[in-house]
């Protein structure tokens, strides 16, 4: 999986601080791949997917004299899909709250555990493509109605 365009741009800013912190030059690739292998990652940042970004960046942050917050960024992840996927689907939070109640027991879908969290994300994606279909639908058939219409 290729880094998104964002991500990309965050990549080189974050390589140019640290190029700058340290001394370096910006095309210098030894170093850029050193980083790389020491921070656990694939020696080309187009192999990176988003685990290896984050271990990326975590890793530039100590070089940077930085601590990095501890976060869960699978969570961030699944929690920005689902609320993408939703707001996409014209779904409520309220209806995401019931179908949270109905499948896991909790209305707070955002603490969930990973695995029930992953399977909500599905769940909220197969119902947010199925109202854009039947929105799309309904599109089609009010505009066929109106092409009837013989004035």
């Amino acid at each position: 999986m290729a880094l998104s365009k964002l991500q990309n741009a965050r990549y080189w800013r974050t390589w140019a601080e640290v190029c700058r912190y340290h001394g370096w030059r910006n095309s210098d690739s030894d170093h850029r791949y050193a980083l790389h292998a020491e921070a656990g990652c694939p020696a080309s940042m187009k192999e990176f997917n988003n685990r290896d970004f984050d271990k990326f960046l975590d890793y530039s942050a100590t070089l940077l004299d930085q601590v990095p917050a501890p976060r869960d960024k699978d969570r961030e992840r699944l929690c920005f899909s689902i609320a993408r996927d939703a707001k996409k689907g014209g779904l409520s939070e309220a209806y995401l709250a019931l179908i949270s109640t109905d499948r896991f027991d909790s209305c707070r879908w955002r603490d969930l555990p990973i695995q029930k969290l992953e399977l909500f994300r599905n769940t909220i994606h197969n119902r947010a493509s199925l109202s854009l279909k039947l929105k799309k639908a309904k599109e089609e058939a009010v505009a066929s109605t109106v092409a009837d219409i013989p004035f």
